[in-house]
């Protein structure tokens, strides 16, 4: 497990797992913790409570496509709790079609934007 906490005060905290002997990217945990308060009288403040928002990614099925191994499976699940609500989502990606070194037109990567008058 690989860990990064980052020096500002975003609270954001990210884990990178990976298989001991193949080196597999397996997971990443990312997950932000926030602090909510409340003001009470003027110069106090009074906690309300954490805010957690975690986002896992789940990599597995790990196959060989043209020489390289990479998981067929993906497996997102974001999870918010804070004092007075709760939500879990999940989604699931099956991979079946991996195409390389494909030509891809270069207006693909247009982002340029139109002003409107």
């Amino acid at each position: 497990v690989l860990t990064y906490e980052s020096k500002n005060d975003g609270g954001l905290k990210v884990s990178l797992f990976f298989h001991e002997e193949t080196f597999r990217h397996l997971r990443t945990e990312y997950e932000r913790r926030m602090t909510h308060t409340m003001p009470n009288q003027p110069g106090i403040t009074q906690q309300m409570g954490d805010a957690i928002t975690k986002l896992t990614e789940d990599f597995s099925d790990f196959q060989a496509e043209s020489g390289v191994t990479l998981p067929h499976t993906y497996k997102l699940t974001l999870s918010i709790e804070s004092l007075n609500n709760r939500s879990l989502q999940d989604w699931v990606f099956t991979l079946s079609k991996f195409s390389f070194n494909q030509k891809i037109d270069d207006s693909q990567f247009d982002v340029r934007t139109t002003s409107k008058s």
